[in-house]
């Protein structure tokens, strides 16, 4: 279990989650439903692991694409419960230097083992003002606006292809087509980065609607 001191944890968060994953041996990672707040307890979003992101009824495939593209949080299933051998193996190596490293590894993860989810909100995720790719940026690797997105895509394959721990007939599944998506996500960026100051919204709406058509 990943634990930060900012954050906050319902009493009964380890409790319910071990239960589910006792009840469950297919599952190898449990987590609740969440809410994200400032410092200052300003509202900044939630994840709700009910109806369509109730991720212990998804296929592997439907959880990889949430982790690696979807706007919502779903990379805070990394602070959850999880069994004990595939995470000593995850955290024998060295961690992903950039943007989204979490996403990184929550996908490759999706991958590895299976997800049970409880809409419960039992976790508040704290968030602070300055980015963490600022506040750590010896962790996230080169903080280039150019590069960001090739360099979080590249990682993301990379990481997949040559992981000892997904299964060879899962990386041949979903590598076509993830790359695919990756190339489509930044000409599409690429070209929007063309747009005009004065065309900022309409970009941020053809990016969000991109996102959600691969969700």
């Amino acid at each position: 279990m990943w634990a930060s001191d900012d954050d906050w944890w319902n009493p009964k968060f380890i409790e319910l989650l071990k239960d589910s994953l006792d009840r469950n041996s297919e599952y190898g990672t449990a987590m609740s439903s969440l809410v994200r707040e400032y410092t200052d307890g300003k509202w900044y979003d939630r994840l709700l692991f009910a109806g369509p992101n109730d991720l212990t009824k998804l296929g592997p495939e439907e959880v990889f694409y949430k982790m690696a593209f979807s706007r919502k949080p779903f990379q805070c299933m990394w602070w959850g419960l999880h069994r004990t051998e595939p995470m000593q193996k995850f955290m024998n190596r060295p961690w992903v230097k950039c943007e989204r490293h979490d996403r990184v590894m929550a996908a490759e993860l999706a991958l590895v083992t299976r997800f049970y989810t409880l809409p419960d909100i039992l976790f508040k995720k704290t968030m602070h003002e300055i980015p963490p790719t600022v506040r750590h940026a010896e962790t996230y690797g080169s903080p280039s606006e150019t590069w960001r997105h090739k360099r979080y895509f590249y990682f993301v394959s990379k990481k997949i292809f040559l992981s000892e721990l997904v299964p060879w007939e899962r990386k041949i599944t979903f590598l076509p087509a993830y790359f695919k998506l990756a190339v489509m996500l930044i000409l599409t960026k690429t070209l929007l980065r063309k747009v005009p100051r004065q065309f900022k919204k309409l970009k941020a709406m053809l990016i969000s609607g991109f996102l959600d058509g691969m969700k």
